[in-house]
């Protein structure tokens, strides 16, 4: 089943000059015809939760449909449009997100997280005067947090409501079967008068993250990590890459006694977790891994560690997620 009707290397100029893409029935009748048939099934889905989960609306993953090829349909689409390798394009997002029918009509703008480079909206259905703001012209800067708290952690004078107060704006009408393309997590944005508009998000990046797990590549790419561990002559003969569920080093010191702790940040079931690891563990992760197998990082020493001090620190650090373990020829799609 293909996704849209258009080739996204048609769009590509359009995008790189415009920064965005507003694709009017870009969708095929019979992609459109089978999201809404999910979304009447919806009611026996659980909603999404979590740390990364916000809003006023209610979400679901979306499935598509056995047999669907992700390849052709559409990571090949979203690398025609931006330029990106075919190989590199990871869909960290797929969500079916329908705005409850009280939600406040003028809400304040937001970004999305880091891992939105991309965000790609199918129109579904689209309330009365439902519109789409952009800000284009105003603090293009990233979101660095793979939350949805970006504006809970920036200072009153940095905040949307104050920042966008006087900015320009632009606003996309979209309707049913349109498509809209954007770069989610470095350009302010809303829904005005979102009210019973159910949308599907589509979000992508070119650089491996996938904290929410919705990739399809992910789960296979989580088993060889597993099977690696399991098995001592796959674990050194493995390339070990960050983890599509890595989010960060962390480093925390206490108030009492100026101890300082390290950890890695890693992603599970849309939730971010902490796990203690050693300041050498920790300081690996920003190591150059430079595609080579585990055995020939231990013989060459990383980050101060080599020999089996390597060895258990790749196999923890891969245990606990924060690395992937690919046991055959490295994929583009695996974080360098």
């Amino acid at each position: 089943m293909r996704v849209f009707n258009f080739d996204g290397a048609d769009h590509r100029k359009r995008y790189a000059e415009d920064g965005w893409l507003h694709v009017q029935s870009g969708l095929t009748d019979d992609f459109l015809a089978y999201a809404r048939s999910l979304v009447e099934q919806s009611g026996a889905l659980d909603p999404l939760e979590g740390s990364a989960i916000q809003g006023a609306k209610t979400q679901y993953v979306f499935d598509f449909p056995d047999g669907f090829e992700y390849e052709k349909h559409l990571f090949g689409v979203v690398a025609g449009m931006t330029g990106w390798e075919p190989g590199s394009v990871t869909l960290s997002e797929r969500h079916i997100k329908a705005y409850l029918p009280d939600a406040h009509p003028r809400p304040i703008a937001h970004k999305d997280r880091y891992a939105s480079a991309i965000a790609v909206g199918l129109t579904l259905w689209v309330g009365e005067g439902s519109h789409v703001v952009f800000y284009p012209e105003t603090d293009r800067a990233t979101n660095p947090y793979l939350t949805a708290g970006l504006n809970d952690a920036l200072p009153r004078d940095r905040h949307p409501a104050v920042i966008l107060r006087d900015a320009p704006e632009m606003a996309i009408h979209d309707q049913p079967g349109d498509v809209l393309a954007f770069p989610g997590s470095s350009l302010w944005h809303l829904r005005r008068n979102s009210a019973s508009t159910v949308l599907l998000y589509l979000k992508f990046n070119n650089f491996g993250c996938d904290p929410l797990g919705e990739d399809p590549l992910s789960a296979d790419l989580r088993a060889m990590t597993t099977t690696a561990l399991a098995h001592e002559d796959l674990f050194l003969s493995a390339r070990p890459a960050v983890s599509r569920g890595f989010d960060s080093v962390a480093r925390e010191t206490g108030l009492d006694d100026g101890r300082t702790t390290w950890g890695v940040n890693v992603w599970r079931q849309g939730e971010r977790a902490t796990v203690p690891v050693s300041e050498a563990y920790a300081s690996l992760m920003g190591q150059q891994l430079g595609g080579s197998v585990v055995g020939q990082l231990a013989e060459g020493g990383l980050g101060g560690l080599q020999g089996e001090d390597l060895f258990e620190a790749v196999r923890r650090l891969a245990e606990v997620g924060a690395l992937d373990l690919w046991t055959d020829q490295p994929s583009p799609r695996a974080r360098a």
